[in-house]
């Protein structure tokens, strides 16, 4: 079924309201989500998302990403999921 995948992000690249990718650590990388489709798409994702932040990646067989969450202040943060792409 489902199962989370952590990365720590090494980079990561905004491209206005198009696509962002992430680079990691395990020198893997990911692009997929639009930055519109965000939950909370008003948050300053930019300043919360940067190098060295936590991410669980929710995958079926490690290629296709279902969603993910930022780990902050202790918790995970929903941000995006695929069944929210307009």
């Amino acid at each position: 079924m489902f199962s989370p995948q952590l990365e720590t992000i090494k980079k990561v690249k905004w491209s206005g309201k198009s696509n962002v990718k992430f680079s990691f650590e395990g020198n893997g990388y990911w692009e997929g989500a639009k930055r519109k489709d965000f939950w909370c798409p008003d948050s300053n994702w930019e300043k919360r998302i940067v190098s060295g932040s936590k991410l669980r990646l929710w995958t079926i067989q490690y290629s296709i990403v279902l969603g993910f969450q930022l780990w902050k202040n202790d918790e995970w943060v929903n941000v995006w999921c695929r069944a929210n792409d307009f």
